[in-house]
Order: structure tokens, then C-alpha cells, then sequence
């Protein structure tokens, strides 16, 4: 066996990365009252392929806390996060095997993408739409991954929140979205 291929195989796909997504809460699951929820619609269109979207939302700590894309219509998704300052970070594409392939910094259609997160609460990051798509073709497969919008629709998504996951209902609900987007990218939202 030839384990100098083996070794670079590894090497290589620590070297690419694996998105390492952050379970949402489930539907009924008590809550931390020590954590902090970041919340939205993370929707994508697969059209029969399991490429994924991810989210990164990064700590000033550091760490990287990563939302998982659905297929599911009108899903609303909710991730526990310690008390800090976050930032919007970059949209992950990643294959099947949630090995990322590609990484898009949001910087440039975000220009403060810093919020602060405190206990008790949840903060809303947006609507965000996706769609993937994959060819074979001769080479292999043609994999894509096209951002189709970022919307502020705050008040219907916590809305569904609340009826989706009624332990959200006492919970303080802020918009952390509506100083973060440019205005000509909510107007591609109406």
C-alpha cells in the first residue's frame, strides 16, 4: 500500500476543510438561558443535487459558528451562540460530503457586518435565498452555487419562528440585519 498517497490524500482534504455545521434547535428543545440565538431563513433550491450553502458567522474570539442552507420551504432556522461580538462573515459552498469547495467573503455586499449578541436574547441575520445546481460534463462534474438575495423580512420570519418553535415566544427578538444590508440590497428583496 502506498502510504505517502494516503498521507497527502488526508493532508489535502484538511488543507481544503470540512464545514463543520452548528445544529439549529429542534422544534420543542428547551433553550440556554446562558446562550444567545442567532435566527432566519437559510433557504436554497437543490434541483436534485446535495451541494450545500453555509453561513459563517465568526466570534471576535474567533470561532466560527457555521448555518446549514434547506431545501425545506419556508424554514426558519435558529442556532445557539455564546454571548459576544459576531460578524457576518463568508457563505461556504460545499459538496455532498460537506467538504468545502469555494468561499465567498460577504465583506463587500456587507460593510458593517459586526453585531453584539447578549444572553436571553435572538438576533435576526436575514433572509437568505441559494440555489445549486451540478452537470456532469466530460471533465467531471460542473458544480454551482448562486447567492440570490439577502432579505430583511424580520418581522414574518420571527413571526414563523415563534409558531415553528413556540419556545422562542418570550424570547426578546432584535433585527440585526437592518443596519448590516445596503439599500439597494433590500430593494432586490420587494
Amino acid at each position: 500500500m502506498n502510504y505517502r498517497a494516503v498521507v497527502l490524500g488526508f493532508v489535502s482534504i484538511l488543507l481544503i476543510g470540512c464545514a463543520r455545521f452548528v445544529p439549529p434547535v429542534a422544534p420543542g428543545e428547551p433553550l440556554d438561558p446562558g446562550r444567545g440565538y442567532l435566527f432566519g431563513r437559510f433557504l436554497q433550491s437543490a434541483r436534485g443535487n446535495s451541494l450545500q450553502f453555509g453561513l459563517v458567522i465568526t466570534s471576535s474570539r474567533g470561532r466560527d459558528y457555521c448555518i446549514r442552507f434547506t431545501d425545506e420551504k419556508n424554514a426558519v432556522s435558529a442556532v445557539p451562540v455564546l454571548p459576544g461580538n459576531y460578524r457576518i462573515n463568508k457563505l461556504l459552498f460545499v459538496d455532498s460530503d460537506d467538504v468545502v469547495q469555494d468561499t465567498l467573503y460577504l465583506s463587500y455586499l456587507i460593510s458593517n457586518c459586526v453585531f453584539s449578541v447578549e444572553q436571553g436574547n435572538a438576533y435576526y441575520l436575514g433572509d437568505y435565498f441559494g440555489e445549486t445546481s451540478s452537470k456532469k460534463t466530460y471533465h467531471g462534474p460542473k458544480n454551482q452555487w448562486i447567492l440570490r438575495g439577502i432579505c430583511d423580512n424580520f418581522t414574518n420570519t420571527a413571526q414563523e419562528l415563534e409558531y415553528k418553535r413556540p419556545q422562542f415566544k418570550q424570547v426578546s427578538k432584535q433585527d440585526a440585519v437592518v443596519e448590516l444590508l445596503p439599500a439597494w440590497l433590500q430593494k432586490m428583496c420587494r
